[in-house]
C-alpha cells in the first residue's frame, strides 16, 4: 500500500540529484558495447533468438540490433533528463559532451568500435548533446524579458 506524504512534508524542497542521475545512459550502452566487442568480436553478428512471425517469416534479433534498441531507450531517458531545468544541467551537458567525444574517438581510432552499430550510438550521443543545448537555449530565451 502506498502511503501519501503528510501535508507539509517535503513542501518547498527539491530533490537533490544523486550521482546516478548524472551518468549518461548512452555512455553506459557504449561501454557495454565495447566490452562485448573486446570479449567476443564476432558476437555482434550472432543472433540472440529467432521468432517466427504470423506471416511465416523468421525474424532474428542480433546482438548489434539489441544495442541499437538499448541506445534508443537510453536516448529517450537522456532527452527526458535534458528537460529537467536545474542548476545541475551544466554537469549533464558536460558529461554528455564527454560521452560524445569519447564515442567519436573510439569510432575513429579503435577497430572494435569501427562498426555501423557503434556509429549509430555515437550519433545518438550527438543528438543527446544537441537536444540538451537546445532545451537550455529555449529555457534561457524564455527567461529573458526584452523591454521595448
Amino acid at each position: 500500500m502506498i502511503m501519501p506524504l503528510p501535508a507539509g512534508e517535503g513542501a518547498g524542497r527539491t530533490r537533490r540529484p544523486t550521482a546516478l542521475s548524472y551518468i549518461p545512459f548512452i555512455g553506459i550502452v557504449a561501454v557495454i558495447y565495447l566490452i562485448v566487442g573486446i570479449i567476443s568480436p564476432g558476437a555482434m553478428l550472432g543472433g540472440l533468438f529467432t521468432v517466427t512471425l504470423f506471416s511465416g517469416a523468421e525474424w532474428t534479433l542480433r546482438t548489434a540490433e539489441l544495442f541499437m534498441i538499448l541506445g534508443l531507450l537510453a536516448l529517450l531517458f537522456e532527452l527526458l533528463k535534458a528537460l529537467r531545468v536545474s542548476g545541475h544541467s551544466a554537469i549533464d551537458h558536460m558529461l554528455s559532451m564527454i560521452v560524445f567525444v569519447g564515442c567519436l574517438l573510439c569510432f575513429l581510432l579503435w577497430d572494435v568500435a569501427a562498426t555501423t552499430g557503434f556509429l549509430l550510438l555515437t550519433i545518438m550521443s550527438l543528438v543527446d548533446v544537441m537536444a540538451g543545448f537546445a532545451v537550455s537555449l529555449a529555457t534561457a530565451r524564455r527567461d529573458i524579458t526584452i523591454e521595448g
